[in-house]
């Protein structure tokens, strides 16, 4: 599942830092780009000013968003040479599916790295990550109101399905899609043996 994100990562060298305080006036360790005229290191997420304190986006929302992090990070600690993650992951490699205690520690772990946050993002595509997890990996200028209206307009559909149940909604349909177009190839193949 996740071997094609694998590739794209790359590796880097075992002395770059990974972590959010290693952040370089030039930019990110393994030569990504750093912080953005006028920014300070730690304001590199994508967010305008006072937007994060104003809006938060919680951790159930960013679910799909964090079991694809440890996933890729399980798989690339399987690699040789294995690539870098963060240390706050390690406990939770072995997991498919994140416990809602899990989520506010995974979560913290990935935003604590930025060169593994950035990484993700540019790995993460719309058919491993639901649209407000890519939103928060990504983190393009004012991801957290598009986020927060997503999750609005999400509310108003339909208050009992959180971002997780509409991915598996959708799943669903396209897997019922898949086998109707399966069924319809079948019958097609049957008139033709019958005429």
């Amino acid at each position: 599942m996740f071997d094609g994100c694998l590739a794209s990562l790359g590796a880097v060298p075992d002395d770059a830092p990974t972590d959010a305080s290693a952040v370089l006036p030039g930019g990110l360790p393994g030569g990504l780009p750093g912080p953005l005229a006028g920014e300070t290191p730690g304001e590199t997420s994508g967010e305008m000013p006072g937007e994060a304190a104003a809006v938060h986006v919680p951790d159930s929302a960013l679910k799909s968003a964090l079991e694809f992090a440890v996933g890729i990070a399980a798989a690339g600690a399987k690699l040789r040479p294995p690539l870098p993650f963060p240390a706050g992951l390690k406990p939770y490699l072995r997991f498919h599916k994140l416990p809602p205690a899990a989520m506010a520690k995974v979560r913290s772990a990935v935003e604590g790295d930025a060169l593994f946050l950035h990484r993700l993002g540019t790995v993460a595509t719309d058919e491993l990550v639901d649209e407000i997890g890519l939103l928060w990996l990504t983190r393009p200028t004012g991801w957290v109101t598009t986020a927060a209206q997503r999750l609005a307009a999400a509310a108003e559909h339909g208050a009992d399905h959180g971002p997780g149940e509409l991915r598996r909604e959708q799943r669903r349909r396209e897997a019922a899609e898949a086998t109707a177009a399966r069924s319809r190839l079948e019958l097609a193949g049957m008139r033709d043996q019958l005429d």
